[in-house]
């Protein structure tokens, strides 16, 4: 059982977290470094603070990390 995790909870975190839903995972968490809550659940999602993950992660047997970055306008279309 492994957990996926995506760094950051910014514009484009979704897109990251759809990319790993359509590729069948399971256990996905946003860490939102901004969080005052341990964490919270939306959309199967679990969004977590920084405190909380160094708990979580230990529950699990592997962890995969994803670095959300900014996007652009067109940076998901196939160029032709």
């Amino acid at each position: 059982m492994h957990l996926n995790v995506v760094l950051g909870n910014l514009i484009d975190s979704l897109i990251c977290v759809k990319h790993l839903k359509d590729a069948g995972e399971e256990f996905i968490a946003v860490l939102d470094y901004d969080l005052e809550i341990d964490s919270f659940f939306e959309n199967d999602v679990q969004y977590i603070s920084p405190e909380y993950a160094s708990k979580l992660v230990n529950k699990f047997h592997s962890v995969r990390f994803y670095k959300s970055l900014y996007i652009y306008p067109g940076m998901y279309k196939n160029m032709n």
